[in-house]
């Protein structure tokens, strides 16, 4: 680290369950200056971002080596995570709330920040609700929850369907039935189970990113497919699962699951 460099990677990798996500990548930062990280879909842009304020923490089996330093302190060490998240912030290409109301995602800073006064809490979620020209929308849909807006904002919907007359029956009745509730950009992929294996699984899902979805909704898989919600998690994704068979011990952590069982 030097004077003239304020953030520094050396050899930071990252990987997800045993898949390599980043390879080996060092890169230094100039403060004062734009740096623009630029490669096709997929190719670890965003994963790179995400450690640079540790948002990878919460991700189940990823692991990340190397160093990252800031200002001369490496940020993957004993680093307090709210003063870094204080100073290093990530602006999304499109909205990508957390898998929780409305209320809950805009209080999550300050509530991370120790702010525990409801009243406080309120005004807070108000005036930046307001500064965001998002608070006459939302105002009387607090609790509601943030994912449940997909289809209002119009964003990208992909369905990943099992190759079976079930898997192909219900991906046809979603991407009916989500047009019908007026969603206009659903797309859907129905794998190969020869050369994609079953279920949704780590590449199928870089797949569904590179073809711009924003949620990934399955139907008739999905319940175990423990790996693959996690790269979708990884990718920036926000994951649906809807499936009717038994589940394992081990449960996807996607943003919500639909089973009977």
């Amino acid at each position: 680290m030097t004077d003239t460099h304020s953030l520094l990677t050396h050899e930071v990798t990252v990987t997800y369950s045993g898949h390599e996500a980043l390879h080996p990548t060092s890169l230094a930062f100039a403060p004062g200056t734009v740096t623009a990280l630029i490669g096709p879909s997929g190719c670890g842009k965003s994963t790179l971002l995400r450690c640079f304020n540790r948002m990878n923490d919460g991700i189940k089996d990823c692991r990340i080596e190397g160093k990252i330093a800031l200002d001369g302190q490496d940020i993957l060490g004993d680093y307090d995570i709210c003063r870094l998240r204080q100073r290093v912030g990530m602006v999304f290409q499109r909205p990508n709330p957390f898998p929780m109301s409305i209320y809950d995602n805009v209080a999550y800073g300050p509530r991370g920040m120790g702010v525990r006064d409801r009243v406080v809490l309120d005004e807070l979620v108000e005036d930046s609700l307001r500064r965001a020209a998002l608070w006459n929308e939302v105002k009387d849909k607090l609790k509601e929850s943030g994912l449940g807006h997909a289809i209002a904002q119009q964003q990208r919907l992909c369905i990943v369907a099992d190759y079976d007359c079930d898997g192909a029956t219900a991906c046809a009745v979603a991407v009916r039935g989500l047009r019908l509730l007026g969603a206009r950009h659903v797309d859907y992929l129905v794998s190969d189970r020869v050369l994609d294996g079953y279920g949704l699984t780590a590449p199928i899902s870089e797949r569904v990113k590179q073809r711009g979805a924003d949620v990934l909704i399955t139907v008739d898989n999905g319940i175990g497919s423990v790996e693959g919600v996690d790269r979708a998690t990884a990718l920036g994704l926000r994951t649906l699962i809807t499936d009717h068979h038994l589940p394992s011990a081990q449960v996807p952590k996607a943003d919500a699951i639909v089973n009977p069982n």
